[in-house]
């Protein structure tokens, strides 16, 4: 054999060393992939272009040097939190901050029947005094529904009030709707609000010849978008 086909051979072996020791790189890279490990952080050392939970995996076989990164997969995003369900309701009674007024909260019988969330306005006889609460609704919502009357604890019969429903954008009041407060039965009413920014509910006696105040009753009153 010559020193030319032996010089041949010798670098065959070589290129033929490095192939393999190529192939057994990316093998040992995809298994210490696969298995089960601990987050680890960057380390330079990994070589150019390794990320921070990259696996990198060198093998040197005589002259050849080989260096495998395999990066973790794109698709793993972390998990996502939806968002609370949005409230569709809210009673009146709830207004804390955005309330002006005076008014009463708690729960109210009408006619023998009770209301857990409701809003008590005090109608006064003689002068010209009027109760009323007023809130920000910021054009939130679409109606309003409630159950208009007089508490059971009230003794008189002949008591007998206007609540007025009001939208208070601009200078005058527009009125959306006015329901008679009796004894001894509650009147249901549902009244539009779309759009409206500040809702302003009063109550006025309907005689004026009596003295004092009594008490009308808005029962259940609730907010809905």
């Amino acid at each position: 054999m010559s020193d030319l086909e032996a010089t041949l051979r010798n670098h065959g072996a070589v290129a033929l060393a490095g192939l393999v020791a190529t192939i057994v790189g990316v093998l040992v890279a995809i298994v210490a992939y696969l298995w089960p490990r601990s987050p680890a952080p960057h380390d330079e050392s990994k070589g150019p272009g390794a990320t921070p939970n990259s696996i990198a995996s060198t093998v040197t076989a005589g002259d050849t040097t080989t260096t495998s990164t395999i990066a973790p997969s794109s698709s793993e995003k972390p998990a996502t939190v939806p968002p609370p369900p949005e409230v569709k309701e809210r009673y009146l009674s709830d207004y804390g901050e955005e309330f002006d007024g005076v008014r009463e909260v708690g729960t109210s019988t009408i006619g023998g029947r009770s209301y857990s969330n409701s809003v008590t306005l005090k109608c006064y006889y003689g002068g010209d005094r009027t109760s009323y609460a007023s809130y920000q609704l910021g054009g939130q919502y679409k109606s309003l529904r409630l159950y208009v009357g007089i508490d059971d604890e009230v003794q008189a019969s002949e008591y007998v009030g206007t609540v007025r429903i009001e939208s208070m954008y601009g200078p005058v009041p527009k009125l959306l709707r006015s329901i008679k407060a009796t004894k001894d039965k509650a009147t249901p009413a549902s009244v539009v609000v779309t759009g409206v920014r500040t809702l302003r509910i009063s109550c006025t006696p309907d005689n004026k010849d009596y003295q004092g105040l009594f008490s009308v009753e808005l029962g259940n009153a609730v907010l809905r978008k």
